[in-house]
């Protein structure tokens, strides 16, 4: 069964609402709020499991656990047949039943309506004054109490301040022992928190968008409710050969109430806290192998991956000759990195060369004496046959006139006469022959080989091009800003491209030129670098999966382009 999800959630100061979507697959759908649960509920109204949903001959069915309840219109049910509209009570959350999409067997929304705060003033309604307002006891039990409590809260304050001047000095303590101004300055402070970091300003007149059970810690799974196209950086599957403890959560990193940037980790957990579990042996959990880091300064090598054949026949060097390069007026140009790789993403990437921004410069891929500005297109080979067709169909036809050529000075001999002689016309040519001809020579053929690796035929004019394949981002494991460098480096510093040869050359820096200006942030402070400078922790799904990805997802994972374009047409076919 697949079941498109629509959460509704409440996240604004002004009391806004945000839809969260994601989808689900199982042959059968657990409701609850445990950790194994396909769709959780994180209110501690829910029980750990407490409904299932399924397809039953078409319909969709939510069934009930053993001690658990839902209602339909009010009235208590072990189970239900849901059709468009039906709304179901699961817990504090209704869930109603929409019009699936093609893409989805069914569609439900989900939303909690009965916030605990209206559950926790009910209660203190009914325990307001059952202690004080039947029995005589009650009174003097709460006036004891009260009593006590006003001794301890205000009795010691007073008597600190309001003590005799000459009074004893106290008994000198030792380091660590707490005194009772301690307890005091602990009690004083204990429901005393710093405001929000700046990311959570908008939610200081909500508490409970992030504290869902009073009196307990947020738990994980409310993190990613709001931040559900996130991955956890520790596989679940994950073991160290040191002693790890996540247990904590979003919060063993990112802590709350710290000040305004209190909540990005700093660097006893971005340099010191990655390198005390980097320092061992870590199985990932997927498979693959991760190699030991025990400083900045030891990071092992770079290890890139084998280049792939690009297709191209493309010379760095050649290009980038002191001289220049001969453009085709005949003047020379000296070549730079930017005359071909433009800066993208603000700066942060540079662009692959394309022939449109850079190549056709020189290669103007004129081709026919007869119409000398006329220009191959670039592009796919079947094109490219239709285009020489074409136009020497429209040459046979006369649509197409070759230029005049001047008449070369005729030369006569001593003592002869120079007289013309009589030269016939050339016999026209068929179209289709001089495309074939075109097609297999230099006019053609010769100018795509130039740059690019062909596949030949059996014909000489029966010939392809290899597609070319191109590396965009050789450090997908990092992160790198062409922008932050450009200040103090040159493409050179970095990149060696001036002796390069082939286009499958991998000009790409050593770990060794890094090191020459990154370090440990305590020993570099002009460049003040950790672990996460580079690397990036949190991986993007695309997809409204969560903290930890559904199973489902893990085993179709599909491009992230191509799943995005999915959820969103899915959504756009759907109605609640």
């Amino acid at each position: 069964m697949r079941l498109l999800v629509r959460h509704r959630l409440r996240r604004t100061r002004r009391e806004g609402y945000v839809d969260r979507s994601e989808l689900l697959e199982a042959d059968e759908i657990r409701i609850g709020r445990g950790s194994d649960v396909e769709l959780h509920l994180s209110d501690g109204r829910v029980l750990l499991h407490h409904a299932t949903l399924s397809i039953r001959d078409g319909v969709l069915r939510v069934e009930a656990l053993d001690n658990a309840e839902i209602e339909l219109d009010g009235v208590p049910s072990r189970a239900v047949d849901l059709t468009p509209g039906h709304t179901v009570a699961v817990g504090p959350y209704d869930l109603v039943c929409g019009d699936p999409s093609p893409d989805c067997d069914a569609a439900i929304g989900i939303e909690l309506t009965r916030p605990m705060g209206d559950a926790e003033e009910t209660l203190r309604t009914r325990v307001r004054t059952t202690l004080l307002a039947r029995r005589r006891s009650g009174w003097k039990i709460g006036g004891a109490i009260a009593l006590v409590l006003l001794l301890i809260g205000v009795g010691i304050p007073l008597g600190t301040f309001l003590g005799p001047a000459d009074a004893p000095k106290p008994v000198e303590q030792n380091a660590g022992t707490p005194s009772n101004t301690d307890f005091l300055r602990l009690a004083e402070t204990m429901w005393v928190t710093e405001g929000l970091s700046n990311v959570h300003a908008d939610l200081e007149a909500g508490c409970q968008a992030c504290h869902v059970t009073p009196f307990a810690a947020v738990a994980e799974t409310t993190c990613a409710a709001c931040h559900n196209t996130l991955t956890a950086h520790v596989d679940p599957h994950a073991s160290f050969s040191a002693n790890v403890d996540l247990s904590g959560g979003c919060a063993s990193c990112h802590q709350e109430h710290k000040g305004p940037k209190g909540i990005t980790p700093g660097v006893e957990i971005t340099e010191a806290g990655c390198i005390s579990c980097h320092t061992g042996d870590i199985d990932p959990g997927d498979g693959r192998a991760l190699a030991r880091v025990a400083s900045i300064a030891d990071h092992p090598q770079i290890d890139l991956p084998a280049a792939p054949l690009s297709g191209l026949i493309f010379s760095h060097a050649s290009h980038l000759i002191p001289q220049g390069k001969r453009s085709p007026d005949g003047t020379r140009k000296v070549l730079g990195c930017v005359d071909c790789h433009q800066s993208a993403n603000e700066g942060q990437d540079m662009t692959l060369p394309s022939f449109a921004d850079g190549c056709v410069s020189c290669h103007t891929l004129t081709f026919a004496a007869e119409e000398p500005d006329r220009r191959l297109p670039h592009g796919s080979v079947t094109k490219l046959r239709s285009f020489v067709g074409d136009f020497y169909e429209a040459v046979a036809r006369g649509d197409i006139q070759a230029p005049e050529q001047p008449e070369p000075p005729r030369r006569r001999r001593p003592g002869q006469a120079a007289e013309p002689e009589p030269i016939a016309p050339p016999k026209p040519v068929p179209a289709h022959i001089l495309a074939e001809r075109a097609l297999s020579g230099p006019a053609v053929k010769g100018q795509c080989a130039t740059c690019h690796t062909l596949d030949e035929g059996v014909a000489a004019a029966d010939w392809s091009i290899v597609p070319v394949k191109a590396v965009e981002d050789w450090f997908s494991a990092a992160r790198f800003d062409h922008d932050d460098h450009k200040k103090d480096a040159q493409c050179s510093t970095c990149h060696a491209v001036t002796k390069s040869e082939k286009a499958e050359d991998v000009s790409m820096p050593s770990i060794g030129t890094c090191l020459d200006c990154h370090g440990s942030a305590a020993d570099f402070p002009d460049v003040d670098s950790t672990c996460v400078t580079c690397h990036s922790c949190h991986g993007r799904t695309e997809q409204a999966a969560g903290i930890s990805a559904p199973a489902w997802f893990a085993e179709k994972r599909q491009p992230e382009n191509e799943a995005s374009e999915e959820l969103a047409e899915i959504l756009r076919n759907a109605r609640f």
